[in-house]
């Protein structure tokens, strides 16, 4: 489905990278805008007669690994050779700026409770091919707007959001109360206090 995927592919000499866009957008599934800022210095480390291609992508439903469970699809920029070849970009002295938008599937946007949950309380993770990961050093994350993250980062991979909560409350209750409601993954224990008597 073609409102799941969207790409766009630009080829440029480095030496025109001063004078090329240092940002692109796109619309994913209909209204979601994703988007890069490249630092104003930027410039790939090759030579200036070889041309190099800037992908940037994204996709709808990135996989779940080892737990954890994105909340935005999967981003991808990339800059290739002239023969196709990933250029290894990590280390940047400034970082690159990505924009994700914070999604629950294809079809649906956050509603304003999720909205709610979420502000804040998302981190930037990386596709780390080594570790076959998702993994954060490197990114910082920016929250723009309740709908969006800004990822800082400072290399180039595939990029997703996942929810930073804080971890449920599964301490004991205090005395004088009893546990009304064992904690869970994703709630706080509850606490009542004793009856009288």
């Amino acid at each position: 489905n073609a409102s799941n995927f969207v790409y766009t592919v630009h080829k440029m000499l480095p030496s025109g990278l001063s004078s090329a866009p240092k940002q692109q957008s796109l619309t994913l599934g209909g209204s979601s805008q994703i988007s890069y800022v490249l630092p104003e210095e930027f410039a790939p480390n090759v030579e200036s007669a070889t041309p190099v291609s800037v992908m940037f992508g994204a996709s709808h439903h990135p996989p779940s690994i080892l737990g954890r469970q994105p909340i935005s699809p999967v981003v991808t920029l990339t800059f290739l050779n002239s023969k196709g070849h990933e250029l290894d970009l990590y280390n940047l002295s400034e970082p690159i700026n990505i924009t994700i938008p914070i999604l629950l599937d294809a079809k649906e946007q956050l509603c304003s409770s999720q909205v709610e949950l979420f502000n804040g309380m998302a981190r930037c993770l990386y596709w780390d091919k080594a570790s076959s990961s998702y993994r954060s050093d490197g990114c910082t994350t920016h929250q723009t707007n309740a709908g969006s993250v800004t990822c800082m980062c400072t290399h180039l991979t595939s990029f997703v959001v996942e929810p930073d909560l804080p971890p449920p409350d599964c301490s004991d209750c205090s005395a004088g109360q009893y546990l009304n409601r064992s904690c869970t993954a994703s709630t706080n224990r509850e606490c009542e206090a004793c009856p009288a008597g």
